[in-house]
């Protein structure tokens, strides 16, 4: 199970314009833990917290740890496509542009499925469906010229070929 449940605490006290140290780090990981426990003794009964083995505390996400899950999402979608023998390739203006409209530090990486599937998978499948993209395709998703919106475009490539980008 996981939860958010008092981790608004993540970056409240850190001190502005100054390098923190190991000292602070550990300071702020204790206050969010007791945050953390705090609010899990308001929400839960005792009953139910003495049946959990544990309760870990994750860092929040980076920018680049966003990146990184966005990279492994584009994977997921290649690996997909490959069954109908068409490629993908994402810009790193379209991999930045979903990390944004994805990011959220309160919630992590579940709004980045999310722009995933609704700003790729699902215009992808409609362009598929429509007959616009086939077998033997490769799609180029990239940023429109105001970075809105992505677009999808049809490049030349050998059958099967799946291009990473």
């Amino acid at each position: 199970m996981t939860s958010n449940l008092g981790t608004g605490e993540y970056g409240k006290h850190h001190a502005l314009g100054f390098k923190r140290g190991e000292a602070d780090y550990e300071t702020e990981k204790d206050r969010v833990r007791s945050s953390v426990d705090d609010a899990l003794k308001k929400e839960f009964r005792p009953e139910f917290l003495n049946r959990l083995d544990e309760t870990i505390i994750f860092d929040p996400l980076t920018r680049d740890d966003i990146h990184k899950i966005v990279e492994l999402m584009a994977s997921a979608v290649q690996e997909r496509l490959e069954e109908q023998e068409i490629g993908i390739e994402l810009s790193a203006e379209a991999k930045d542009w979903l990390a944004n409209e994805g990011y959220d530090p309160i919630f992590g990486a579940r709004p980045l499925r999310r722009a995933v599937q609704r700003y790729v998978e699902n215009p992808l499948a409609n362009r598929i469906l429509s007959g616009e993209f086939g077998q033997g395709d490769t799609v180029l998703v990239d940023i429109d010229e105001a970075s809105t919106a992505l677009t999808f475009t049809k490049a030349e490539a050998r059958v099967g070929q799946v291009v990473s980008g």
